[in-house]
C-alpha cells in the first residue's frame, strides 16, 4: 500500500514546478478520498444487509425443520394410535402383505414368461433405428430403453430371490436371462457410441439424439440414486423410519444400480483421449506444427459451452467436465512435447502456446486456478531458464566454432582480409555472429514476452562481450609479438606479415558490430514494456560501447606498430647532424603518410577519425619525448623545429585529402608554440612560460616542461634544477582543479611520460 501511494505521489510530482500545485493536488485527493469512503460505506451497508438476511433465513429454516420434525412425530403417533384402535390390525396387515406378495409373484411370473417376446420387440425397435450414424436420430431409443429397463428390473428381482437358492437355480436364471444380457450390451453400445460422438452429432445437426440419450442417462441416474437410498435405509435406518419410507423401497424393488452416468461420461472422456492421440500421431515429431494446430481444443469447448450444455441437465455441469477432460489431455500433450527434448525455439513456442491456452480458457470463463494440474506442472520459470541455457550453449558453440577459424586466419595471416564494395577491409565473423544472434532475438521477440526477450538479449550480450575480450587478448598478443620481433631486420622473423591489415579489418568489424547492436536495440526495445525496455537498451548500449572501445584498442595497436617502425628516425631527431638536414623528419612524415593513405581507404570513416586524431597526438608526444638534454642551440635548433612542425602540419592538412581539420591540428600544435617560446625566452621568463603552457593545457606534466628546459644548451643542469624546484613549489601552492565549465576532460599532454625506446625498429610488412 505504501509503495502504491509513493508511486502515485511520484507520478503527480515529477518536476519542481509541481510543488506549486500541492494545495490543488491535496484538495483533489481529498475529494477522491471522500468518494471512495462513501463507496466503501455503501458497500459495507449492502454486505451487512445481505449478512443479516442470511442469518434470518437460517433462523427461519431452523424453525421450519423443527416444525417438520414435530409434525412427523405427531403423524407417527397417530399411526400407532390408529393401529392400536383397530381390532386384529396385525392379522389384517399380514393378509394385505400376503395379497401384495401374490400380486408381485404373478407379475414376476408374467414378465418371466413374456421376456422372449418383449426382447423381440426391443430388438425390432433397434433394428428399425438402424446402425448408429451421425445423421441417424434413432427415434426408438427411448422406447427401447423403457422396455429394456422393465426386463432388467425382472432380472434384478430374480437374482435377489436366487440369493438363497441352489447353484442349479442360479445357473438356470443366468441361462434364461442370457438373451437379455446380449440385448443390453447392444443397447449399451449405442449409448457409448453417442457419448463418444457428442460433438460430431451436434455438428451434424443431430442434437435430438443427444437429448434422447441425455434423458435416458438422467432417468438411470435418478433410479440408481433411489436404489442406493433404499439400500442404505434398509441397512442403517430404524424400523419406524423404514415404515415411513416404505413406499420408496416398494418403488425401487430389488433393482441394482447400473451406473449409466459413469459409463456415459467415461466414454466421452475416452473420446477426448482418442482425439488427442490422433492429433499427436498426425504430426509425429513435428512438435512445432503440433503446437500450431491446437485451435480445435477451443472450438470443441466452445461447442460444449454453447450447444452441448443445452442438451443436458444443468446439475451435471457438463462444461466443467469437458474442460477437465480436455485440460488433462492438454497437460499430457505438453508433457509429451517436452519429452522430445525440444530446441530453444520450440521451448519458446511451448511457453507461448501455454500462455495462449490460458488466455483462451479465460475468455470462456475458466480461470487458470481452476485448471488442475497446471500445464507444464507450473515449470514455466524453469523452462525459461532451460531456454536461456540452450541459447547460451548454442551461442557459445557457434562462437567457438566461428572464433577458431577467425583467429586462425588472424594469427597465421596466410591470406589477406576480405575487401568490401567500399574497399574497406573486414572479416565475415561479425556478420555471421550477428546473423545467429538476430535469429535468436527474433524468435524471443515472437514470443511476445518481455521477460524472455530481455533474457535472450542479456545472454546474447554476454556472448558478444566474451567475444570482444577474446579478440582483445589475441590482438594484443599479436601486436606485442610484432613489436618484439628481433628477426625483422635480418630476415629471420617468424612473425607473419599483414598484421596492420588485419588490425584495420578487426577495427572495421567492431564498428559493424556497434551498428548491428544499435539496430537490434532500435528494433526490439520499443516492443516491450518500460521495465524491460530500459534493461534491454542499457545492456545493448554496453555492448555497443565495448565494440567502440575494442575498435579504439585496435587503433592503439596499429599506432604502436607505426611508431615502432619509426624508432630509428626519432632517435636521430635533436641529437644528430642529419636532423638539421631534415632526413629523420622526412622519413617520419613519409612513413606516417603511407599508413594514413592506406588507412583512409580501408578504415571505416568513423574509426579513421579516431585513428588520425590519435596518430596526431602520438606524433606530438613522441617528438617531445625525443628532446635530449643540452641538444638544442638557439636559434639554429628553433629554426629546424619550425621546419619539422611545418612538415608535420602539411602531413595532416596539406595533402590531396584533408585528414584532419586545420583548426584541430592548430589547436593540438599549440604545444609547439610553447616549446619554441621556452627555447627562446630568458631564464627569468621560464616560470611564466610554464604558466602559459598550463593555460592552454591545464594538465601538462612538469616533466614535459623540464624536458623542454633541459634541451637548451645554454642552461646548465644545476640552473635547471633550481628553476624546476622553484616552479614545483609555486605549482604546489597555487595549483587547483580547473572549472568544470571551462575544462571537460584531460588533454592529450596528460599522457606524456618519459618513454623508453624499443630496442629495434621493425619494418612494415604487408
Amino acid at each position: 500500500m505504501e509503495q502504491t501511494a509513493s508511486a502515485r505521489i511520484a507520478e503527480l510530482i515529477k518536476h519542481h514546478d509541481d510543488l506549486d500545485k500541492v494545495s490543488s493536488l491535496r484538495s483533489k485527493l481529498q475529494k477522491e478520498k471522500a468518494v471512495i469512503d462513501s463507496q466503501l460505506k455503501a458497500g459495507v451497508q449492502a454486505q451487512t444487509h445481505v449478512t443479516t438476511q442470511g442469518a434470518q433465513s437460517l433462523a427461519d429454516a431452523k424453525v421450519s425443520l423443527d416444525a417438520m420434525r414435530e409434525e412427523l412425530i405427531r403423524i407417527d403417533k397417530l399411526r400407532v394410535e390408529s393401529e392400536e384402535s383397530v381390532q386384529d390390525f396385525d392379522k389384517i396387515n399380514r393378509l394385505s402383505k400376503i395379497l401384495e406378495n401374490f400380486e408381485k409373484t404373478q407379475t414376476f411370473l408374467n414378465n418371466f414368461k413374456t421376456m422372449s417376446s418383449e426382447l423381440t420387440v426391443i430388438n425390432g425397435l433397434m433394428e428399425e433405428d438402424g446402425e448408429p450414424e451421425l445423421d441417424n436420430p434413432m427415434n426408438n431409443i427411448l422406447e427401447a430403453h423403457y422396455r429394456l429397463s422393465l426386463l432388467r428390473d425382472v432380472e434384478d428381482s430374480a437374482w435377489h430371490y436366487a440369493q438363497s437358492s441352489t447353484d442349479d437355480v442360479r445357473r438356470t436364471i443366468s441361462k434364461h436371462f442370457g438373451p437379455l444380457d446380449q440385448t443390453v450390451a447392444k443397447f449399451d453400445h449405442r449409448i457409448e457410441w453417442v457419448a463418444e460422438g457428442l460433438l460430431e452429432l451436434l455438428r451434424s445437426d443431430n442434437a435430438s439424439l443427444v437429448v434422447r440419450v441425455a434423458k435416458i442417462i438422467d432417468r438411470e441416474e435418478k433410479q440408481d440414486l433411489a436404489s442406493e437410498m433404499a439400500s442404505e435405509i434398509a441397512q442403517n435406518s430404524s424400523m419406524n423410519t423404514a415404515n415411513l419410507l416404505g413406499s420408496l423401497q416398494n418403488m425401487t424393488s430389488h433393482r441394482r444400480t447400473r451406473g449409466y452416468p459413469a459409463k456415459f461420461f467415461d466414454a466421452a472422456k475416452r473420446s477426448v483421449e482418442d482425439t488427442y492421440k490422433y492429433c499427436i500421431d498426425t504430426y509425429g515429431e513435428d512438435v512445432d506444427e503440433l503446437l500450431d494446430n491446437l485451435e480445435w481444443i477451443f472450438n470443441d469447448l466452445g461447442l460444449v459451452q454453447e450447444g452441448l450444455t443445452k442438451c443436458f441437465p444443468q446439475r451435471w455441469r457438463v462444461f466443467d467436465k469437458f474442460v477437465q477432460y480436455y485440460h488433462y489431455e492438454s497437460y499430457k500433450l505438453y508433457n509429451h512435447v517436452l519429452d522430445t527434448d525440444p530446441p530453444a525455439a520450440t521451448i519458446l513456442h511451448i511457453l507461448d502456446s501455454v500462455r495462449d491456452y490460458y488466455e483462451k480458457m479465460a475468455q470462456m470463463g475458466v480461470s487458470k486456478e481452476d485448471l488442475k494440474p497446471p500445464l507444464l506442472d507450473g515449470r514455466e520459470n524453469a523452462l525459461y531458464d532451460d531456454y536461456l541455457s540452450l541459447i547460451v550453449s548454442k551461442l557459445r558453440e557457434w562462437k567457438t566454432n566461428l572464433s577458431t577459424t577467425e583467429k586462425e586466419n588472424f594469427i597465421e595471416r596466410a591470406v589477406p582480409p576480405e575487401t568490401d564494395s567500399d574497399n574497406r577491409l573486414g572479416m565475415q565473423g561479425e556478420v555471421v555472429m550477428f546473423s545467429i544472434i538476430n535469429q535468436q532475438i527474433d524468435v524471443a521477440a515472437d514470443s511476445g514476452l518481455g521477460r524472455i526477450l530481455a533474457g535472450c538479449v542479456d545472454e546474447c550480450s554476454n556472448v558478444l562481450l566474451e567475444r570482444q575480450k577474446e579478440w582483445e587478448k589475441v590482438m594484443k598478443e599479436q601486436v606485442e609479438l610484432q613489436i618484439n620481433d628481433t628477426g625483422a631486420d635480418d630476415g629471420t622473423s617468424t612473425v607473419p606479415g599483414g598484421l596492420v591489415e588485419y588490425l584495420i579489418a578487426l577495427a572495421n568489424d567492431q564498428i559493424k558490430g556497434a551498428d548491428y547492436t544499435e539496430a537490434i536495440s532500435s528494433r526490439v526495445a520499443p516492443v516491450v514494456s518500460k521495465k524491460y525496455r530500459t534493461q534491454i537498451s542499457s545492456r545493448l548500449d554496453q555492448v555497443s560501447d565495448e565494440f567502440i572501445n575494442l575498435a579504439k584498442k585496435c587503433i592503439t595497436g596499429l599506432i604502436s606498430i607505426i611508431f615502432n617502425d619509426l624508432v630509428t628516425p626519432f632517435k636521430e631527431i635533436f641529437v644528430s647532424s642529419v636532423w638539421y638536414k631534415g632526413r629523420p623528419t622526412r622519413q617520419i612524415v613519409d612513413t606516417i603518410l603511407e599508413y594514413m593513405v592506406d588507412c583512409y581507404s580501408s578504415l571505416n570513416p568513423i574509426i579513421f577519425e579516431v585513428f588520425a586524431d590519435d596518430l596526431l597526438e602520438e606524433l606530438i608526444l613522441q617528438y617531445l619525448n625525443a628532446l635530449a638534454p643540452s641538444s638544442l642551440k638557439v636559434p639554429k635548433g628553433s629554426e629546424q623545429i619550425k621546419n619539422d612542425i611545418e612538415q608535420f602540419y602539411n602531413l595532416f592538412v596539406g595533402q590531396d585529402v584533408e585528414y584532419i581539420s586545420p583548426e584541430h591540428v592548430q589547436s593540438q600544435f599549440k604545444v609547439f608554440e610553447h616549446l619554441l617560446a621556452t627555447l627562446d625566452c630568458t631564464v627569468e621568463e621560464l616560470p611564466e612560460r610554464f604558466q602559459a603552457l598550463r593555460e592552454d593545457f591545464w594538465d601538462a606534466p612538469l616533466d614535459l616542461f623540464e624536458k623542454m628546459v633541459r634541451a637548451r644548451k645554454d642552461i646548465e643542469g644545476k640552473v635547471v634544477k633550481e628553476i624546476m624546484s622553484s616552479i614545483r613549489t609555486e605549482v604546489l601552492q597555487t595549483q587547483q582543479a580547473p572549472d568544470a565549465g571551462s575544462v571537460s576532460q584531460s588533454t592529450y599532454l596528460s599522457r606524456f611520460t618519459t618513454l623508453s625506446s624499443p630496442q629495434r625498429s621493425s619494418k612494415r610488412r604487408k
